[in-house]
């Protein structure tokens, strides 16, 4: 078959155009579903579990040593293997390509016209 006679047949061939029900049916299932919302349920745990050690951690700093009772010196113990083991896995680093990831994103959201702010791109993850 040559270009010709393709053309021809084309040419030939009754065009085929949608009715409005199916292109309304279409659209509406092209409608972006509502945002999922944030399991606080879930996350409340962690985020008191996360301001209980902070709170651990600023008395044991706050405490004079005399004050201070063996609660502290255990913290002490568990703060000195937390760094000593935040060194070996070199978590400056770590800590250092998860911010430049964050911020990588923050960026070519800003560049795409979408205004996100850290605090946006945080919530999401």
């Amino acid at each position: 078959m040559t270009n010709e006679e393709l053309d021809r047949t084309l040419l030939q061939t009754p065009k085929v155009i949608p009715s409005d029900g199916f292109v309304n049916a279409t659209m509406r299932r092209l409608q972006a579903p509502p945002p999922i919302a944030f399991p606080w349920k879930s996350a409340w745990p962690g985020l008191a579990a996360w301001v209980i050690v902070l709170a651990w951690f600023l008395a044991s700093l706050l405490l004079p040593t005399g004050a201070a009772s063996d609660a502290s010196g255990t913290f002490a113990m568990i703060y000195a293997t937390i760094v000593t083991a935040a060194e070996t896995i070199e978590a400056g680093w770590l800590s250092f390509a998860l911010l430049l990831s964050l911020f990588s994103v923050v960026v070519s959201l800003r560049l795409t016209g979408k205004k996100a702010s850290v605090a946006e791109v945080w919530g999401r993850l």
